[in-house]
């Protein structure tokens, strides 16, 4: 009834969520913040209270508060915070379009806390690619070819944070390959992610939070992972099982002159890899099977004149 819906308004407008303990950056240290307890009006109280006031002609109301405590508090961080690891790729050669978009979502990744058992997603962190969340429009693959689309770049992003996590121990949830192979990391090493569809998620495994930063200087992009001390070093490991040669066709044009060429579509090799962890542990090295892909060729066409 409508008392309820106000009573429902009210407490949503007064709710203040409790923040988690968590760690940030102060200059090029990791220092821990604390946690802020959160608020929210007794609900049934506050119904208790109207009705109560109503049945005597009226009165004031005034609302009692519960506090809400989160779940993380800087008591439970009872560890120095370390560097777990660290990922980097290069896009110095990039069109300026493409460099802008990897800034933008690079930014909406720093200082991010992936906290026990929590699913951090890649998509709803970084939002939609779109022209009113500042994305350009740069090249970005579909069905195996390279066109313009919002928000290309975006991929860099999501596969230099994939293998940031796998290097530090946290899980894989959901991740999606390429339909060819990318310039800026190795063969089964590669996150496509495309809101709405295909997302990079990450669980935390271990026993503790972990902050993740980000970082962009001399035209390469750097995901950091900081969280507990570990005994444990991962390694990254490629092996190429089947490359696939492109074709390259020559077509004729009535564009160009005698002896003039020119290339309509460059050829890509396709691959068929798999990836390897090499985890070492007290002196032990194990090689753990990861994933296995097969990336399309892309075949060349090039133009002569008659």
């Amino acid at each position: 009834d409508g008392l309820d819906k106000f009573i429902d308004a009210t407490c949503a407008e007064a709710y203040v969520s409790p923040q988690n303990a968590g760690m940030g950056l102060l200059g090029e240290k990791i220092v821990f913040t604390p946690e802020e307890n959160g608020e929210e009006i007794d609900r049934d109280r506050l119904r208790s209270d109207i009705i109560s006031a109503l049945s005597v002609g009226g009165g004031t109301v005034v609302a009692k508060y519960n506090i809400i405590e989160p779940k993380f508090k800087l008591s439970d961080f009872n560890f120095v915070p370390c560097l777990r690891s660290k990922f980097c790729t290069d896009f110095s050669h990039s069109s300026l379009e493409r460099k802008h978009n990897i800034g933008v979502a690079a930014k909406s990744l720093n200082e991010v806390m992936i906290y026990p058992n929590e699913v951090f997603s890649f998509n709803d962190a970084v939002g939609v690619r779109s022209e009113e969340n500042g994305y350009k429009r740069a090249k970005v693959i579909v069905g195996g070819k390279f066109v313009d689309g919002m928000g290309g770049g975006v991929c860099q992003v999501s596969t230099t944070l994939y293998n940031a996590a796998i290097l530090s121990g946290l899980t894989i949830t959901e991740w999606h390959r390429h339909s060819v192979s990318v310039s800026y990391v190795e063969q089964s090493f590669d996150a496509m992610v495309s809101y709405g569809y295909a997302d990079l998620k990450i669980k935390n495994t271990t026993d503790n939070p972990v902050l993740v930063t980000s970082e962009i200087k001399d035209g390469k992009l750097v995901f950091r992972v900081y969280g507990a001390p570990t005994d444990v070093t991962i390694s990254r490991e490629t092996v190429v099982t089947r490359v696939i040669e492109p074709d390259v066709q020559t077509v004729f044009s009535d564009e160009l002159g005698t002896e003039q060429t020119r290339v309509v579509c460059y050829p890509k090799r396709g691959y068929e890899s798999e990836g390897y962890l090499l985890v070492t542990k007290n002196g032990v090295t194990t090689r753990q099977f990861l994933r296995k892909d097969e990336y399309k060729k892309i075949d060349g066409i090039t133009e002569v004149g008659k």
